[in-house]
C-alpha cells in the first residue's frame, strides 16, 4: 500500500510539472531566452549581417587618396657577401643557370647600400581596416609577374592586390591575377603553396619558347602569410608571393627605392618593412597629398 502511495505522489508531482511549464508567459527556468525564433529571429540576423565588419572593426576614414611615399631602405653595416649557389654544381641545367645570377638571392644590396626586395608597406590602427572602392582599384589593373630567366625568380619577392575590402569589411576580387612566365631555353615546374582554404596550389611545367615568355595566369587570393614559391626542377629556387586586401604596399627595387601611391590622408598611418632575413623597421606618420617627405629605412641581417 505504501508503495502504491508513493507511485502516486511521484505521478502527481510529474503531471503538475507539465502543467507548470505549459504556462503561456511562464519564464525559462534559467531565465535563458529562445535561441530561435520569435522576435529573437530579426536579432540573430541582424548579428549575422555585422558579422564581418565586427572582425575588422571600422573602416579608415580618410581626407582623400592621393598621397604617395617615397623612400629607400638601406643596410645597417657592411652587408653580407653572397656564395655562389652550390646546389647549382653538378645540376642538369648547371651551364645554362649559370650564365644569369648565380649567386645567393637573401641580399641583394646595392653599391650605396640600397636593399632590394624589401616588402614596404602600410598598417590601419589598431581595430580599423582600409577600404577601398571601385575607382581606386580601377587603378590597379597590371597583373603581378614571376619570371624565370635563367634559374632564380625575378623577382624573388611579389606582392599582390588580388582582393579588396568595402566598408563592411566584405572582401571583392580586383581582378588582379599571377602571370607565371618562363623567358629561359629550359623548362622550369614551378609550384605556389599557400593557405589550401584560400589557395588551391600551383604545380605545372612552363615550358620555354613563345608559350614560356606569355605566361601562364595564376588565380590567387588575398591570404595573411606569403604563398611560397619554388622550382622542382631546380631545387635552389625560391621566393615569396605576398598578398594584401588593400594596395597601400611596394617592393624595393635593386636600388632599394619604392613608392606607394595613392595613400590615405589625414589620418595616423604606420608604415612597416620586411625583409626575408632583415631586421624589420616600422614608422608611424599622417601623410598629406601629394608627395611626402622621403623615408629612410634601415635593415642587417637578423641574428
Amino acid at each position: 500500500m505504501k508503495r502504491l502511495c508513493s507511485l502516486g505522489s511521484v505521478l502527481a508531482i510529474l503531471a503538475f510539472g507539465v502543467i507548470f511549464a505549459s504556462v503561456p508567459g511562464c519564464p525559462n527556468p534559467k531565465g535563458s531566452t529562445p535561441k530561435a525564433g520569435g522576435d529573437n529571429a530579426s536579432t540573430d540576423k541582424d548579428k549575422d549581417k555585422d558579422k564581418d565588419k565586427k572582425k575588422g572593426g571600422e573602416a579608415v576614414s580618410a581626407k582623400s587618396h592621393d598621397g604617395v611615399i617615397k623612400g629607400k631602405v638601406v643596410y645597417d653595416g657592411d652587408p653580407p657577401t653572397m656564395p655562389v649557389i652550390a646546389k647549382m654544381k653538378g645540376s642538369e641545367d648547371e651551364t645554362a643557370c649559370k650564365a644569369g645570377p648565380h649567386h645567393e638571392q637573401t641580399w641583394i644590396v646595392s653599391k650605396d647600400k640600397g636593399v632590394a626586395n624589401v616588402v614596404v608597406f602600410l598598417e590601419a590602427p589598431d581595430g580599423k581596416f582600409f577600404s577601398a572602392d571601385k575607382d581606386l582599384v580601377a587603378k590597379y589593373k597590371s597583373d603581378a609577374v614571376i619570371d624565370q630567366p635563367y634559374c632564380v625568380f625575378e623577382p624573388r619577392i611579389v606582392a599582390m592586390f588580388p582582393e579588396y575590402r568595402d566598408d563592411k569589411y566584405v572582401l571583392h576580387e580586383t581582378g588582379q591575377k599571377l602571370l607565371v612566365k618562363n623567358s629561359s631555353a629550359l623548362v622550369h615546374n614551378t609550384k605556389i603553396e599557400g593557405d589550401p582554404l584560400k589557395n588551391a596550389g600551383f604545380n605545372q611545367n612552363i615550358k620555354p619558347g613563345e608559350e614560356g615568355k606569355k605566361g601562364v595566369e595564376v588565380p590567387i587570393k588575398y591570404q595573411k602569410k606569403p604563398l611560397e614559391v619554388a622550382c622542382d626542377r631546380h631545387n635552389w629556387m625560391s621566393g615569396k608571393l605576398f598578398t594584401f586586401d588593400h594596395p597601400f604596399f611596394a617592393v624595393t627595387n635593386e636600388k632599394g627605392e619604392f613608392e606607394i601611391k595613392n595613400v590615405p590622408t589625414g589620418v595616423e598611418l604606420t608604415i612597416k618593412t620586411w625583409h626575408e632575413a632583415g631586421t624589420p623597421e616600422s614608422k608611424t606618420a599622417t601623410f598629406k597629398a601629394g608627395e611626402n617627405e622621403q623615408l629612410e629605412f634601415k635593415t642587417k641581417a637578423a641574428s
